[in-house]
């Protein structure tokens, strides 16, 4: 009998780090297990976002659960026993189940494996996980060592990008590239400010955002608003690995405590990275290649200095592809299966 996988997400509507994630593990393990991605959130419309190339063995499932934060606490605290009913009766005993979030992990009853993704949970109660599984080496030395007993149960892997390497070192017309999501939590200004303060050093550049959610209009307005619109051009998600090809540099101004998969994407295609330095994150991927910025008038300062020196410029994209060459996929999938293995072996 193969054993079996569940991942699970919290929605696969929009494109999102954990999702992305998710999904490369579950269509990379699914020659040796039978694999289930389950949404927490509804899928609108039945049909999963296509930004997420799902390998078609994987088994797509939903639960159904409403996408309002206190919206869907409230589901499931009066539809909680429905929850661990459907997901009890769905699994047998040693299959594992990878979460990115501690969400439903009170729900998932039964003689299970448990694993947990750290990187886009804010989490630190681990006892209910087998493993606890981190994406960037300092959190993980942090957490152990704060952890006493964590140490035996976590493991680092190496982060990675989806695509391929691309060794690509030619210029694009000072084109800087960025991704975002346009709702509430995501403040636009930090952008609108970087374009504005290139604009008045007369820089010449254009900025692709890659972008998507229920407010998309409202940043377009913005961009108008503040005479942007001739340099700031809106994109969907599935530009994304066109314009990795196409832009000289990375502006990754996230400030949320998540795991940076684009930022590691860019680098993987000889992009350099200028990050807010407030990301969690970000500044233990950029190591000593990235370049991290405290505040708009630095981001601009150092943008405008990279692109008025192409030797400049043509060594930090040689140097960022150097030191990408570390985030290869197929070591995080060896890695992740290695630590599935030794989790379903002790049943063996």
């Amino acid at each position: 009998m193969r054993k079996r996988i569940f991942f699970i997400v919290k929605q696969l509507n929009v494109m999102g780090s954990a999702e992305l994630v998710a999904v490369s593990f579950a269509s990379n393990l699914n020659q040796e297990y039978d694999v289930f991605l389950y949404s927490i959130e509804k899928i609108n419309g039945g049909k999963i976002n296509p930004c997420y190339d799902v390998n078609p063995r994987v088994i797509i499932r939903s639960l159904n659960l409403p996408s309002d934060e206190f919206a869907q606490k409230d589901y499931l605290d009066k539809n909680g026993e429905q929850i661990a009913s459907l997901l009890t009766m769905s699994s047998r005993e040693n299959d594992v189940f990878v979460l990115f979030s501690d969400r439903l992990i009170n729900h998932i009853q039964g003689n299970v494996n448990k694993i947990l993704i750290k990187g886009f949970s804010h989490t630190k109660e681990y006892a209910h996980f087998d493993r606890v599984v981190f994406l960037t080496r300092n959190e993980f030395l942090e957490e152990i060592s704060r952890d006493k007993l964590l140490a035996n149960k976590a493991s680092y892997i190496t982060p990675f990008s989806r695509f391929s390497h691309n060794e690509d070192f030619k210029f694009h017309g000072n084109k800087i590239m960025c991704i975002t999501r346009a709702n509430k939590k995501f403040d636009h200004n930090y952008l609108i400010e970087l374009a504005k303060g290139l604009k008045e050093n007369g820089l010449k550049f254009t900025i692709s955002v890659c972008v998507e959610g229920i407010n998309v209009s409202d940043f377009e307005n913005e961009i108008i608003e503040n005479d942007l619109d001739d340099i700031i051009e809106l994109k969907t998600m599935s530009d994304i690995k066109t314009l990795y090809s196409q832009s000289d540099l990375f502006f990754y101004f996230s400030k949320n405590r998540h795991y940076p998969l684009f930022l590691v994407e860019a680098m993987s295609n000889s992009i350099p990275v200028v990050s807010c330095s407030d990301n969690a994150y970000a500044p233990d991927i950029l190591s000593n290649v990235g370049i991290a910025v405290h505040s708009v008038s630095e981001a601009v300062e150092k943008i405008f200095t990279i692109f008025k020196d192409k030797i400049k410029l043509a060594k930090l994209r040689f140097e960022t592809f150097e030191y990408s060459k570390r985030f290869v996929k197929e070591t995080a999938i060896k890695e992740i299966k290695k630590i599935i293995e030794s989790l379903v072996a002790k049943y063996e």
